[in-house]
């Protein structure tokens, strides 16, 4: 067959090599005594030792939910929308540009911040800090 390259006994390369096209390997395969293979699904523990860069949405926690790509969600039922944050346990951030850091915390005023156990932000460009906090005025800090 035209372009066919059978390797039967190992191969050897003392350079560079480069495969263009696929590679097809009904085996296993192992670079530098490691195996190589699928990583995901993923079970047990791991450790980054470098950076991680993620593109698309961030969630973690049962139930976290981050609407879009630039939405980040962390925490059971966290929830973020629109350049969302949401951190906490049923944590909510939505409408643009929001950040809600504490259990039960919610922002649904656009570009409000809450941080606090159940600091909840209503109003537009609001800043709410502390626990049981509301802030329904616009452009304003409690």
């Amino acid at each position: 067959m035209a372009n066919e390259f059978i390797i039967k006994h190992g191969f050897h390369s003392d350079g560079n090599s480069q495969i263009t096209g696929s590679l097809n390997i009904s085996d296993s395969l192992t670079v530098n005594g490691g195996a190589v293979g699928a990583a995901f699904p993923f079970t047990g523990d791991a450790q980054i030792t470098g950076s991680l860069n993620i593109s698309g949405s961030f969630t973690l926690g049962e139930g976290a939910t981050a609407a879009n790509d630039t939405a980040v969600a962390i925490g059971k039922s966290a929830n973020a929308t629109s350049n969302g944050v949401s951190i906490g346990g049923n944590s909510n951030a939505s409408l643009g540009n929001t950040i809600s850091i504490g259990g039960y915390s919610s922002v649904t005023g656009q570009t409000g911040i809450a941080i606090g156990y159940d600091a909840d932000v209503s109003g537009y460009s609001a800043i709410g800090i502390g626990a049981y906090i509301n802030n329904s005025a616009g452009r304003s800090v409690v």
